[in-house]
């Protein structure tokens, strides 16, 4: 990643409103296409959803946070972690 002085970029009054906040820091600025949010063009995200979903489903069948872990080669907190997501989310 490359930097960008500020002042080469930004107009002065808008310069000086980002100094009130943030002097001296390093800021990221998103993108403004909020859509392509990370791993929906690659389709990550939705593999990773069914994934989870289907980890969540193989736990409620009765397999242990042990077997899966070992299954989808994650930690076992990463497996508790997936399974709790998955009820929050489906609670009303």
């Amino acid at each position: 990643m490359s930097y960008l002085r500020a002042e080469e970029i930004l107009p002065p009054e808008l310069l000086s409103q980002v100094q009130h906040y943030a002097q001296g820091q390093t800021l990221y600025i998103p993108k403004r296409d909020h859509r392509r949010s990370w791993g929906a063009v690659s389709g990550a995200k939705e593999l990773l959803a069914k994934r989870n979903l289907e980890i969540q489903a193989r736990r409620a069948a009765g397999e242990s946070i042990r077997e899966l872990a070992a299954q989808y080669c994650l930690a076992e907190k990463t497996i508790q972690t997936i399974c709790a997501a998955c009820r929050r989310e489906a609670a009303p």
